[in-house]
């Protein structure tokens, strides 16, 4: 009970209040997305980007940084950052269609940047970051076009 009570009064600290309306908001990005309501989808995303700044700057001015904290706000960057594709692929399926290779090689340059923090410095969030990419590659099917067929949706 202790643990869950430590847990949850670090939940309820200003800057992590803020990094929960980022993971709240995630699942709206994805209706807004999917539906296609792009004034909707970007004002929201906007709110998670400014989230992402200002809840550093709050455990900062308020003296509450935390290892929960900083754990919190990667994990809340990494389900955002996992989604940016899909959600882009909603959106504007052409762009991502034209611009494919480039966005597998940004998402290269990530993977790599992950796996060499994972190599240096060893954090348990570089090792959770390694797995879902190893994941997401995993179940990447083998030719660009089937990729495209698995996220079509009637609209």
């Amino acid at each position: 009970m202790v643990k869950y009570q430590e847990w949850f009064s670090e939940l309820l600290k200003i800057p992590n209040l803020i990094t929960l309306v980022r993971v709240i908001l995630l699942p709206f990005l994805y209706y807004f997305a999917y539906t296609g309501n792009k004034i909707v989808f970007l004002v929201l995303f906007l709110v998670a980007g400014l989230s992402d700044t200002f809840d550093g700057i709050a455990a900062r001015a308020l003296n509450q940084t935390s290892k929960f904290g900083a754990k919190f706000d990667c994990f809340a960057d990494d389900l955002i950052n996992f989604s940016v594709l899909i959600l882009l692929y909603w959106l504007l399926p052409e762009f991502v269609k034209q611009n494919f290779v480039i966005i597998i090689i940004t998402i290269s340059f990530f993977v790599v940047f992950t796996l060499l923090e994972l190599a240096i410095h060893r954090k348990r969030l570089a090792m959770t970051e390694g797995i879902l990419i190893i994941l997401f590659f995993k179940n990447i099917p083998n030719d660009t076009a089937s990729i495209f067929s698995l996220t079509d949706r009637k609209r």
